[in-house]
C-alpha cells in the first residue's frame, strides 16, 4: 500500500515539472517571432521611402529666384516671366522651372527699370529675352546669358550705365535694336561665332567700350551699331558683306580697322569722325564707299582704294586734311570712270593718287 502511494505522488511531480517547461518555453518563441516582425517590416519600408524622396527633390526642385511672375505658354509644359513679381533678388538668377513649367523665355518689359538688380544669370532653359527686358536696370553690374537662348531682343539692356560685363551664350544668333544702347560701363564685349547680325544701334553711344571682337559668322553690321564708341581696333570677319550707316560713326580712338573680303559696300558715314585712323585698306571685294563714309578722319594720311571699287559718295574723304596718298590698284582710266559723287575730296590734303600706270595728282 505504501509502495502504491509513492508511485502515485512521483508521477504526479514528473508531470507538473513537464507541464511548467512547456509553458515557459511558448512564451520566448511567441516574443521572439514579435520581436523579429517589428524589426524587419519598419526597416524595410523607412529606407525605401527616404531613398524616394530624396531622389524625387532633386530632379524637380528649381534652382533660382521665387516670387517672379509667369504666365503658362500655349504648349501648356512651358511658360515666359513676366514681371519680377515678389521677388527682392538683387542677384537674380532665372530658375529652369516654376511651378513644374519650364522657363524658355524673359518677357517683353519683364525687368523693366528695376534699378535694385545688380547681376542676372539665364540659364540654359530660356531661349529668347524680350524687347526692353532689362531696360534701365541703371544698377545692374553683370550679365550671364545661358547657352540656349538664341536672340536678344530689342533695347533689351539699354541704358543699363552700370553694366562692366556681359557673357553671350554661343547659341544667340542676332543682338537686336539698341540692344546695349548707353551702357556706357561696358568695357568689352565678345561677340560668339554663332551671332550672324548686330542690329542697328546695338551698342550706340557705350562710350567705355574699347574692345570688341566680332564673331567669324557675322555677316552684318547694322547702322550706328557702336556709334560713338572708343574702340581702339577692330577686325571685321570674312563674313560680313555690309558695314552700315555710321557703323563706327564718331570713334575717335579708333586707330586700326581690318575690313575682311566679303564686305562689298561701306556704308554713308560708317567711319565718319574717326580722327584716330592714319591708314586703312579697302578690300578687292568692296564695290561702293559710301557718302562720308571716311569724312572728318583728320588724322588719314594714307588709304588704298581696290579697282573692284565703281563708286565713292558725297564727302566720302572730306575733311581728311591729311591725306597725302591714295593707292589705286587699277589704271588712271579706271579710275577716272569711278562714279564719284560731288565733293568726294572737300578739304582733302595735297594728295597723289597713285594707279598702276600712273600718278595722278591734286594740286589743292
Amino acid at each position: 500500500m505504501k509502495k502504491a502511494l509513492f508511485l502515485i505522488l512521483a508521477l504526479t511531480l514528473i508531470c507538473g515539472v513537464f507541464s511548467a517547461c512547456v509553458e515557459t518555453q511558448s512564451p520566448t518563441e511567441t516574443t521572439t517571432q514579435e520581436k523579429v516582425t517589428n524589426v524587419e517590416e519598419p526597416t524595410t519600408v523607412e529606407e525605401t521611402t527616404t531613398v524616394e524622396e530624396t531622389t524625387t527633390e532633386e530632379v524637380t526642385e528649381p534652382i533660382g529666384s521665387v516670387g517672379l511672375k509667369y504666365k503658362v505658354n500655349p504648349d501648356g509644359m512651358t511658360c515666359t516671366i513676366t514681371e519680377i513679381g515678389t521677388c527682392t533678388d538683387t542677384a537674380l538668377v532665372i530658375p529652369s522651372k516654376i511651378n513644374g513649367y519650364s522657363v524658355t523665355s524673359i518677357g517683353d518689359d519683364a525687368f523693366y527699370e528695376c534699378y535694385g538688380l545688380t547681376s542676372v544669370t539665364i540659364g540654359n532653359s530660356v531661349t529668347s529675352i524680350g524687347n526692353r527686358a532689362f531696360y534701365g536696370c541703371s544698377r545692374l553690374e553683370s550679365v550671364t546669358i545661358g547657352n540656349s537662348v538664341t536672340s536678344i531682343g530689342g533695347w533689351a539692356f539699354s541704358d543699363c550705365s552700370e553694366l562692366t560685363s556681359v557673357t553671350i551664350g554661343n547659341s544667340v544668333t542676332s543682338i537686336g535694336y539698341g540692344a546695349f544702347w548707353g551702357c556706357s560701363g561696358l568695357t568689352s564685349i565678345t561677340i560668339p561665332d554663332s551671332v550672324t547680325s548686330i542690329g542697328d544701334d546695338a551698342f550706340y553711344e557705350c562710350y567705355g567700350l574699347t574692345s570688341v571682337t566680332i564673331g567669324n559668322s557675322v555677316t552684318s553690321i547694322g547702322n550706328r551699331a557702336f556709334y560713338g564708341c572708343s574702340i581702339a581696333s577692330v577686325t571685321i570677319g570674312n563674313s560680313v558683306t555690309s558695314i552700315g550707316y555710321g557703323a563706327f560713326y564718331g570713334c575717335s580712338g579708333l586707330m586700326s580697322i581690318t575690313i575682311g573680303n566679303s564686305v562689298t559696300s561701306i556704308g554713308n558715314w560708317a567711319f565718319e569722325g574717326c580722327s584716330g585712323l592714319t591708314s586703312i585698306t579697302i578690300p578687292d571685294s568692296v564695290t561702293s564707299i559710301g557718302s562720308s563714309a571716311f569724312y572728318d578722319c583728320s588724322g588719314l594720311t594714307s588709304i588704298t582704294i581696290p579697282d573692284s571699287v565703281t563708286s565713292i559718295g558725297y564727302y566720302a574723304f572730306g575733311w581728311c586734311y591729311r591725306l597725302t596718298s591714295i593707292t589705286f590698284n587699277g589704271t588712271m582710266e579706271q579710275w577716272y570712270s569711278i562714279s564719284k559723287g560731288g565733293s568726294w575730296n572737300y578739304n582733302t590734303g595735297y594728295y597723289t593718287i597713285h594707279c598702276t600706270n600712273g600718278d595722278i595728282s591734286k594740286n589743292g
